[in-house]
């Protein structure tokens, strides 16, 4: 079967900002490919990223 084309490809994304004097990497290097017609979930612990993953994929944040 080949590969479905990417409705949504994100190569090597990486979003960091500053906490004081400290850099926080929020994404780093993140690869995401979603084929049009996949329901798709992101799970993960508060703090993991995933707010600032769709936040910088809509194009709120602006990629590091």
């Amino acid at each position: 079967m080949a590969e479905q084309e990417a409705w949504i490809r994100v190569e090597e994304l990486g979003k960091s900002y500053r906490m004081g004097q400290e850099v926080v990497h929020a994404l780093d290097g993140v690869n995401l490919h979603i084929p049009r017609g996949e329901l798709v979930c992101l799970l993960g612990p508060s703090g993991s990223g995933k707010s600032t993953l769709l936040k910088t994929i809509a194009g709120v944040y602006k990629p590091s």
